[in-house]
């Protein structure tokens, strides 16, 4: 090589960096179980997008995770 010769360095980082967002966003859409109580005890964290009979869907404001309850 020659000297101030700028070469591309290996792809890695973009696949480690691309697998790991994926990986997150698996998490991030699974569904995750709360209970009523917890609910009512933290209202302004959870925002309610559904009712169907006994079961509520609701938003987490502080992960953005769909929660049921």
């Amino acid at each position: 090589m020659r000297p101030g010769l700028i070469v591309q360095g290996p792809a890695i980082s973009t696949t480690i960096q691309n697998s790991v967002e994926m990986v997150l966003s698996a998490i991030e859409s699974s569904h995750t179980a709360v209970t009523y109580d917890q609910v009512q005890q933290n209202v302004s964290r959870y925002q309610l997008l559904e009712k169907k009979a006994t079961k509520e869907g609701y938003r987490d404001n502080r992960t953005g995770q769909k929660v049921n309850c």
